[in-house]
């Protein structure tokens, strides 16, 4: 019995026979044959099929796809080139990306035929693939691109109406962004061709019209950290259109923001960049970012950047400070994080490194400041600290004494940082199979090697507990123990 008269009932058999006729015609010699061409409507109707899951349209897709690219096939094909196109139209639609990029991938091949390109059904294919080149799906968007261009031979007004040119405008240019970013990452070098050749303009603008920030501030950053780009003679300009891209009430973009952040500090490095007549407002936009409760990382970004704008511009520093910067600056030396209370301390030292903002001067700056270099202090102190504590040599199987707890809480609530504790040896333990075990409250408990058959076991373990913040409430305690 031919297959294309096999009765179709089981959702089970109709799998098997798309997923067979999907293994069969990866075969050339099969895939050309008469009886798998008259294969083609059968399978095209299995594909609208409720109950044939992703699976299964996967393999009927593929089946139609080997039998329809061999040469001559189409031609005779003794089916109307509606009834190719039809059953595909819902698949565009599909849950799975998969058949979304097997469907695609085949009809944009029919549309290379001009058979194709002028059935009226084509019409019905322009809204689909109008939606998957949105997709940020970048093989699929490819794809879909290509697809609608096809399209638009015949059905120019039809792709306009849909969305199709604005998409195609948008696809386009993140496409190509997103290519150059990936040369960018691949060859730093490249990216001085690209400044040559009005890549920062174009990116520039596309920001003003907040289009594609996110990937054109990630290239601007990519370009603008290259010194050697620095140096060319665009960059004098950039510093205006990045700020007020910073500033603008229509900037709502938080990774955009943070990347032209980082631009602008690339460009702060640069110290005849940074003397710039836009520098100052280069530092009001980078405030700006301060009063917005701004995360770790952004508070990074802006203070390194201010740092380097207030070191080598007297402009700025004033800029910094009638902007509101001293207090942002004073509150970010109450900062757990060591670099950024150190970047702010770098940065109170260059505004107040003559007598121009004497007026900004107060009491809490000095508190803050003295605040500052009393954890400094304490955190440096705590190194030889913790090797006192450490050389304290218990005899006892049983928790460590109260000196050893006393100094370690002492310790661990003035530390912000890592703590690190080694583990050398014990002595006398009077048992064998030892270990050691370490605990600080309820952060994960330490525990080094067994030692078999030894009293004295040596151990010569290190083991390190991250605390983002000023420790509170916890507790050090050792524990020597046998299996």
């Amino acid at each position: 019995m031919p297959w294309s008269t096999v009765p179709i009932s089981s959702k089970f058999f109709v799998l098997v026979i798309a997923d067979f006729f999907r293994v069969l015609t990866n075969v050339g010699v099969v895939a050309r044959s008469q009886e798998a061409i008259k294969m083609v409507q059968p399978l095209l109707l299995i594909l609208l099929r409720q109950d044939l899951d992703f699976q299964g349209q996967l393999g009927g897709l593929q089946g139609i796809a080997n039998i329809l690219e061999k040469p001559m096939v189409l031609e005779s094909l003794k089916m109307a080139s509606s009834a190719i196109i039809m059953p595909l139209i819902p698949l565009l639609e599909s849950e799975s990306i998969a058949v979304q990029n097997a469907t695609t991938e085949l009809l944009t091949s029919l549309l290379e035929m001009q058979r194709f390109q002028e059935e009226i059904t084509t019409k019905n294919l322009i809204a689909p693939l109008v939606k998957l080149v949105g997709i940020r799906v970048r093989n699929l968007q490819e794809i879909a691109l290509m697809g609608l261009e096809k399209s638009s031979v015949t059905w120019t007004k039809e792709v306009a109406d849909a969305g199709g040119i604005q998409e195609l405008s948008k696809s386009t240019v993140i496409l190509a962004i997103d290519t150059l970013i990936i040369h960018a990452n691949q060859d730093s070098s490249s990216v001085q061709e690209m400044a040559e050749a009005g890549a920062l303009d174009a990116l520039l603008d596309l920001l003003r019209s907040h289009h594609c920030e996110e990937l054109s501030a990630r290239l601007l950053e990519l370009i603008l950290r290259n010194p050697k780009v620095r140096e060319t003679k665009i960059c004098q300009f950039v510093l205006t259109p990045l700020s007020e891209y910073i500033l603008g009430l229509d900037t709502v973009s938080e990774s955009a923001k943070i990347l032209i952040a980082m631009a602008l500090g690339d460009i702060s490095q640069h110290e005849g960049l940074a003397k710039a007549t836009d520098s100052p407002v280069a530092c009001r936009a980078l405030i700006s970012l301060l009063e917005e409760e701004p995360s770790e990382e952004m508070q990074m970004v802006v203070i390194r950047a201010l740092g380097n704008f207030a070191m080598h511009s007297r402009t700025s520093r004033k800029a910094m400070a009638e902007a509101g910067g001293v207090y942002l600056v004073q509150e970010m030396l109450k900062s757990c994080n060591p670099q950024v209370s150190t970047q702010a301390a770098l940065i109170i030292k260059s505004l107040f490194s003559n007598h121009t903002l004497q007026e900004y001067v107060s009491g809490e700056i000095i508190k803050s400041l003295t605040n500052a270099m009393e954890r400094e202090f304490w955190t440096t102190a705590a190194i030889p600290v913790l090797q006192l504590m450490m050389k304290s040599k218990s005899k006892s199987k049983s928790p460590a004494p109260s000196s050893f707890h006393e100094r370690g809480n002492s310790l661990l609530n003035c530390l912000p940082g890592s703590l690190t504790v080694a583990i050398k040896r014990g002595d006398n333990l009077k048992r064998s199979n030892a270990f050691c075990r370490l605990i600080i409250d309820n952060c994960p408990t330490k525990k080094t090697k067994v030692v078999k058959r030894s009293s004295s076991p040596v151990w010569k373990e290190s083991f390190t507990w991250d605390f983002e913040i000023v420790c509170k409430s916890n507790n050090i305690l050792s524990l020597s123990q046998n299996q």
